[in-house]
C-alpha cells in the first residue's frame, strides 16, 4: 500500500472513532442520569442538611410526584428548623459572653456571623414553607 493512501484513510478512521466514542459517552450519560433519577426521591434526613441535595432535587421535582416533593420540602424545613434553633442557642451564648465583659457596644464578630448565618436560614425557610404550602393549597 502507498503511504499517500494510508494518509486519505486517517480522517475516516478518526471520524469513525469520534463517532463511536461519542455513542459510548451518551450511552453512559443515559445510564448516569437514569441512576441518578432512580435516587432524586430519597431524601433523608442526612442529604436534608447538604445544600446541593436539596438544589439537586428540586432541580428534578417536574419528574417527581407531589407526595415526594413535599416530602423532600419537610425533610429541609426540618434541618432549617433544627439550625435556626441551634443558632438561636449560640446567639444567646454570644449575647451573655458580651454581658460579662465590658467591650464597646458594638457588635463583636460572632454575633455578626450569627446574624448572617440566621438570615440566610430564616430567608430559605420561609421561602421553602411558602412553596410547600402553595404546592399543598393546589391538591
Amino acid at each position: 500500500m502507498h503511504l499517500s493512501s494510508k494518509r486519505a484513510d486517517i480522517p475516516a478512521v478518526a471520524e469513525e472513532r469520534s463517532s463511536a466514542t461519542r455513542c459510548l459517552n451518551s450511552e453512559h450519560e443515559l445510564i448516569a442520569s437514569r441512576n441518578v433519577a432512580k435516587n432524586i426521591p430519597y431524601f433523608g434526613p442526612e442529604q436534608a442538611g447538604v445544600e446541593a441535595e436539596f438544589f439537586t432535587r428540586v432541580a428534578f421535582f417536574d419528574f417527581l410526584e407531589v407526595p415526594e416533593r413535599e416530602a423532600i420540602l419537610r425533610n429541609r424545613l426540618a434541618y432549617l428548623q433544627r439550625g435556626l434553633e441551634y443558632l438561636h442557642s449560640l446567639q444567646q451564648m454570644a449575647d451573655e459572653g458580651e454581658n460579662c465583659v465590658n467591650t464597646v457596644p458594638s457588635r463583636s464578630y460572632a454575633q455578626r456571623v450569627l446574624a448572617f448565618h440566621t438570615r440566610r436560614l430564616h430567608d430559605e425557610y420561609e421561602w421553602t414553607a411558602a412553596w410547600l404550602e402553595e404546592m399543598q393549597a393546589n391538591k
